[in-house]
């Protein structure tokens, strides 16, 4: 299933890949994973199809790290002083969970293997905002 997932990821990617826009910027202080990826700390710009709103491009400001990944649907709430990322935290493992943009427009990605399998286990998330860089 998830070959699956990154197969029609990249099908999707290859005809809007120069029609991305709405890219947000984050210091992430941790490691983390999103799906089944996992990613160092750093500096992290994620990036959403201009074309298919549910399609982001995860890039490490170092250009070592870069992957697509496939979001659930984007909803809109009420505006925020600042964007942040949001991870749910088991333990010390931590996982990509939702994107807030100032507008108060948030996608939040699948949980994957990993991350299923604590709460499987009984692990209760605590939620972890990381503010985008840029916004207050």
């Amino acid at each position: 299933m998830h070959l699956v997932g990154v197969f029609a990821a990249l099908c999707l990617a290859a005809p809007v890949a120069s029609a991305q826009s709405a890219t947000v910027r984050a210091d992430i202080p941790f490691a983390f994973t999103v799906g089944d990826t996992q990613c160092p700390a750093g500096t992290w710009s994620i990036q959403q199809s201009q074309s298919n709103p549910l399609l982001h491009t995860l890039r490490s400001k170092d250009g070592k790290h870069l992957f697509m990944v496939i979001s659930g649907p984007v909803v809109q709430g009420k505006a925020q002083d600042s964007g942040k990322l949001v991870f749910n935290q088991h333990g010390n493992e931590y996982f990509l969970s939702t994107i807030w943009r100032s507008s108060g427009a948030s996608t939040g990605f699948p949980a994957g293997r990993a991350e299923r399998e604590l709460i499987a286990a009984g692990s209760r998330a605590q939620s972890v905002p990381v503010v985008l860089a840029g916004t207050k």
